[in-house]
Protein backbone atom coordinates (compact mmCIF):
# COMPACT_ATOMS: atom_id res chain seq x y z
CA UNK A 1 0.00 0.00 0.00
CA UNK A 2 0.88 3.49 -0.50
CA UNK A 3 2.11 5.16 2.87
CA UNK A 4 2.86 8.71 1.62
CA UNK A 5 2.75 10.89 -2.25
CA UNK A 6 5.37 13.65 -2.03
CA UNK A 7 4.78 16.39 -5.07
CA UNK A 8 8.52 18.18 -5.71
CA UNK A 9 9.25 20.77 -8.40
CA UNK A 10 6.13 22.08 -9.15
CA UNK A 11 5.46 25.99 -9.79
CA UNK A 12 2.63 26.97 -11.95
CA UNK A 13 0.22 24.05 -10.96
CA UNK A 14 -0.80 23.89 -7.46
CA UNK A 15 -0.21 20.60 -5.34
CA UNK A 16 -3.68 19.81 -5.18
CA UNK A 17 -4.30 20.59 -8.37
CA UNK A 18 -1.34 18.03 -9.44
CA UNK A 19 -2.37 15.16 -6.58
CA UNK A 20 -5.66 15.37 -8.23
CA UNK A 21 -4.46 14.48 -11.22
CA UNK A 22 -2.39 11.96 -10.39
CA UNK A 23 -5.16 10.76 -8.58
CA UNK A 24 -2.98 8.60 -6.13
CA UNK A 25 -3.73 8.65 -2.33
CA UNK A 26 -2.18 7.42 0.40
CA UNK A 27 -3.65 3.94 1.45
CA UNK A 28 -4.44 2.85 -1.76
CA UNK A 29 -2.92 -0.23 -3.38
CA UNK A 30 0.52 0.41 -5.07
CA UNK A 31 0.58 -0.73 -8.60
CA UNK A 32 3.42 0.63 -11.29
CA UNK A 33 1.49 0.67 -14.20
CA UNK A 34 -1.76 2.73 -12.58
CA UNK A 35 1.62 5.15 -11.35
CA UNK A 36 2.80 5.45 -15.03
CA UNK A 37 0.16 6.12 -16.17
CA UNK A 38 -0.96 9.14 -14.08
CA UNK A 39 2.58 10.39 -14.74
CA UNK A 40 1.50 10.46 -18.24
CA UNK A 41 -2.06 11.85 -17.52
CA UNK A 42 0.10 15.14 -15.35
CA UNK A 43 2.09 15.65 -17.92
CA UNK A 44 -0.47 15.67 -20.95
CA UNK A 45 -2.45 18.27 -18.08
CA UNK A 46 0.77 20.48 -18.04
CA UNK A 47 0.83 20.34 -21.81
CA UNK A 48 -3.16 21.61 -21.87
CA UNK A 49 -1.22 24.77 -19.84
CA UNK A 50 1.49 25.06 -22.30
CA UNK A 51 4.28 23.46 -20.77
CA UNK A 52 5.05 21.31 -23.07
CA UNK A 53 8.63 20.21 -21.97
CA UNK A 54 7.51 19.35 -18.48
CA UNK A 55 8.98 16.02 -17.47
CA UNK A 56 6.96 14.07 -14.75
CA UNK A 57 9.24 10.96 -12.89
CA UNK A 58 7.68 9.09 -10.41
CA UNK A 59 9.90 7.51 -7.64
CA UNK A 60 9.08 4.87 -4.76
CA UNK A 61 11.25 3.61 -1.87
CA UNK A 62 10.04 1.14 0.65
CA UNK A 63 10.01 1.87 4.06
CA UNK A 64 8.81 -1.21 4.98
CA UNK A 65 7.68 -4.71 3.55
CA UNK A 66 4.02 -3.76 2.75
CA UNK A 67 4.26 0.07 2.34
CA UNK A 68 5.43 2.20 -0.65
CA UNK A 69 6.27 5.97 -0.23
CA UNK A 70 5.85 7.37 -3.65
CA UNK A 71 7.36 10.62 -4.70
CA UNK A 72 6.01 12.94 -8.29
CA UNK A 73 9.23 14.81 -9.49
CA UNK A 74 8.87 17.14 -11.57
CA UNK A 75 10.53 19.70 -14.12
CA UNK A 76 8.63 22.03 -15.65
CA UNK A 77 10.84 23.96 -18.40
CA UNK A 78 9.41 26.29 -20.26
CA UNK A 79 5.96 27.53 -21.69
CA UNK A 80 5.66 27.46 -25.16
CA UNK A 81 5.11 31.06 -26.52
CA UNK A 82 3.34 31.74 -30.13
CA UNK A 83 5.93 33.50 -32.05
CA UNK A 84 4.17 33.31 -35.58
CA UNK A 85 0.67 32.83 -36.99
CA UNK A 86 -0.05 32.41 -41.03
CA UNK A 87 -3.25 32.14 -42.21
CA UNK A 88 -2.89 30.01 -45.65
CA UNK A 89 -5.96 31.01 -47.76
CA UNK A 90 -5.85 32.44 -51.50
CA UNK A 91 -8.06 34.97 -50.31
CA UNK A 92 -5.87 37.66 -49.68
CA UNK A 93 -8.37 39.91 -48.21
CA UNK A 94 -9.12 37.24 -45.94
CA UNK A 95 -6.44 36.35 -45.22
CA UNK A 96 -5.02 39.98 -43.81
CA UNK A 97 -8.43 40.40 -41.64
CA UNK A 98 -7.64 36.52 -39.88
CA UNK A 99 -3.81 37.75 -39.71
CA UNK A 100 -4.93 40.72 -38.03
CA UNK A 101 -7.35 38.88 -35.76
CA UNK A 102 -4.47 36.70 -34.83
CA UNK A 103 -1.92 39.37 -33.47
CA UNK A 104 -3.46 38.79 -30.39
CA UNK A 105 -1.60 35.62 -29.84
CA UNK A 106 1.37 36.44 -31.10
CA UNK A 107 3.85 36.20 -27.48
CA UNK A 108 0.95 34.43 -25.34
CA UNK A 109 1.95 30.59 -24.21
CA UNK A 110 0.14 27.84 -26.11
CA UNK A 111 -2.41 26.48 -24.52
CA UNK A 112 -5.82 24.77 -25.68
CA UNK A 113 -7.75 27.59 -24.33
CA UNK A 114 -6.30 30.20 -26.07
CA UNK A 115 -6.35 27.75 -29.67
CA UNK A 116 -10.17 27.37 -29.36
CA UNK A 117 -10.63 30.95 -27.91
CA UNK A 118 -9.27 32.44 -31.37
CA UNK A 119 -10.95 29.64 -33.78
CA UNK A 120 -13.93 30.51 -31.88
CA UNK A 121 -13.75 34.24 -32.91
CA UNK A 122 -12.15 33.34 -36.32
CA UNK A 123 -15.45 31.42 -37.03
CA UNK A 124 -18.12 34.22 -35.58
CA UNK A 125 -15.74 36.46 -37.90
CA UNK A 126 -16.20 34.14 -41.08
CA UNK A 127 -20.16 33.93 -40.27
CA UNK A 128 -20.77 37.56 -39.62
CA UNK A 129 -18.90 38.64 -42.85
CA UNK A 130 -20.95 35.88 -45.15
CA UNK A 131 -17.93 33.32 -45.83
CA UNK A 132 -20.40 31.06 -45.31
CA UNK A 133 -18.75 28.30 -46.52
CA UNK A 134 -15.66 28.53 -45.27
CA UNK A 135 -13.74 26.47 -43.25
CA UNK A 136 -10.74 26.80 -40.29
CA UNK A 137 -8.94 23.61 -40.05
CA UNK A 138 -6.98 23.01 -36.69
CA UNK A 139 -3.25 24.61 -36.64
CA UNK A 140 -0.51 23.19 -38.15
CA UNK A 141 1.91 23.56 -35.16
CA UNK A 142 5.64 23.41 -35.92
CA UNK A 143 8.03 24.24 -32.62
CA UNK A 144 11.81 25.94 -32.54
CA UNK A 145 14.63 23.78 -31.60
CA UNK A 146 14.46 23.92 -28.05
CA UNK A 147 10.60 24.09 -27.89
CA UNK A 148 9.87 27.33 -26.42
CA UNK A 149 8.85 28.75 -29.57
CA UNK A 150 5.84 27.85 -31.75
CA UNK A 151 4.49 28.64 -35.42
CA UNK A 152 0.75 28.04 -35.87
CA UNK A 153 -0.27 27.74 -39.55
CA UNK A 154 -4.28 27.55 -39.99
CA UNK A 155 -5.46 26.80 -43.71
CA UNK A 156 -8.85 28.18 -44.18
CA UNK A 157 -10.68 26.20 -47.12
CA UNK A 158 -13.76 27.80 -49.48
CA UNK A 159 -12.64 31.19 -48.52
CA UNK A 160 -15.95 32.73 -50.71
CA UNK A 161 -17.60 35.55 -49.53
CA UNK A 162 -21.46 34.98 -50.63
CA UNK A 163 -23.06 38.37 -51.45
CA UNK A 164 -26.83 38.32 -50.72
CA UNK A 165 -29.21 40.78 -52.79
CA UNK A 166 -32.70 41.07 -51.79
CA UNK A 167 -35.61 42.81 -54.46
CA UNK A 168 -38.91 43.26 -54.20
CA UNK A 169 -38.90 44.43 -50.60
CA UNK A 170 -40.87 46.92 -49.56
CA UNK A 171 -41.61 46.13 -46.02
CA UNK A 172 -38.96 44.96 -43.95
CA UNK A 173 -35.52 46.38 -44.20
CA UNK A 174 -32.42 44.42 -45.88
CA UNK A 175 -30.52 44.20 -42.20
CA UNK A 176 -33.48 42.68 -40.89
CA UNK A 177 -34.14 39.79 -43.08
CA UNK A 178 -30.51 38.94 -43.84
CA UNK A 179 -30.63 38.83 -39.92
CA UNK A 180 -33.60 36.72 -39.45
CA UNK A 181 -31.88 34.65 -42.53
CA UNK A 182 -28.90 33.60 -39.80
Amino acid sequence: RIQDVRIEGNSVMSTNDITRTLAITSGQPFERKNLLAAAEELRRAYERIGYHNTKVEIEFDLPSDNEVRVTAAITEGRPIKISEIAIDTPNLDLSQRLGRMARSLKGRTLTDDELLDFQKKAGEFLRENRYLTARMADPNVTYNGDRTQAKLSYSIENPFRFEIRLEGNKYFSDGAIIRDLE
